[in-house]
């Protein structure tokens, strides 16, 4: 046993004094380093400064100020009715922060801001939801305009005056824009679902038709270019809706109506347009 001992720490020996030496060897062959190369914190914040001007402050020679920042704030204040007092506001904000300019408040509304989708694409409109916060019996899809702060209700789905709705009878999911801004396709599922059947309607508020009578499955539509068809993904389950059989990506022609399938697989996921005539030149 003491000899098996005495052979364990020889060999332990070894090898600390084989690291050692290694250590050493590698600590020589190592160069030395320059101070004068090496960029200090202070060096950094120098350097900012004097190109790209003072981190959050104006920096009046290279900002462009006829482009700002688009975003959403959430805060509380007593003066709110809405659910737990919350109010929704749309700012936007210089990209050097010298200008913030509110756009919108739902602090005097009925109805709570819930989601801010998309901008139009000539930037004069911002798409919209509202709801009521409390039983969720009020849902909408709103514009609201950049300039003045107005605010126009496209579809609204009102059930405050039924004692029974407890949840969201319809919900309004992935709004989007035909690229002339002159259109709006989006979904209404019948309950808490995320997919259901596809709806169209112009920018002003009028036109307002169903497109697909599926009942459920619609979900991610986006427009053509040309503004003749949409494109969209359905999703087709078991039974009982627990198990996803199939994806599949289904192109309709808005004014026909005409629906083609186009490809399917198990998970599809990302769908948009090219316009093929611009590659082949």
């Amino acid at each position: 046993m003491k000899k098996i001992l005495s052979i364990t720490g020889t060999i332990l020996i070894t090898f600390i004094t084989f690291i050692f030496l290694s250590s050493c060897t590698l600590l020589k062959k190592l160069p030395e380093i320059d101070n004068s190369e090496v960029e200090t914190i202070e060096d950094s914040t120098s350097i900012l400064t004097e190109e790209d001007g003072q981190p959050g402050q104006p920096d009046n020679n290279n900002t462009d100020i006829s482009q700002q920042v688009l975003y959403l704030e959430i805060g509380i204040s007593e003066d709110s009715m809405h659910f737990e007092h919350r109010v929704t506001s749309i700012y936007s904000v210089d990209p050097d922060r010298s200008e913030k300019r509110l756009i919108y408040t739902d602090i005097n509304e009925k109805y709570d801001l819930g989601r801010v989708y998309n901008v139009s694409p000539d930037g004069s409109s911002i798409l919209c939801g509202f709801f009521e916060g409390g039983r969720g019996a009020y849902t909408s899809l709103s514009l609201i305009d950049i300039k003045t702060g107005g605010l126009m209700h496209l579809i609204e789905f009102d059930y405050t005056d039924d004692p029974d709705a407890v949840e969201f009878k319809h919900v309004i999911n992935d709004p989007v824009w035909s690229k002339n801004g002159e259109r709006v396709v989006y979904i209404v599922a019948s309950s808490q679902e995320s997919t259901g059947d596809l709806y169209i309607i112009s920018s002003d508020g009028t036109g307002n038709r169903q497109l697909t009578d599926y009942g459920s499955g619609v979900s991610r539509p986006i427009f053509s270019p040309d503004g003749m068809y949409i494109a969209f993904l359905f999703y087709t389950y078991n039974e009982d809706k627990t198990i996803l059989e199939d994806t599949s990506i289904k192109i309709i022609n808005i004014e026909t109506g005409n629906i083609y399938d186009s490809a399917s697989g198990y998970l599809v996921d990302f769908i948009d347009w090219i316009e093929i005539d611009n590659l082949l030149k």
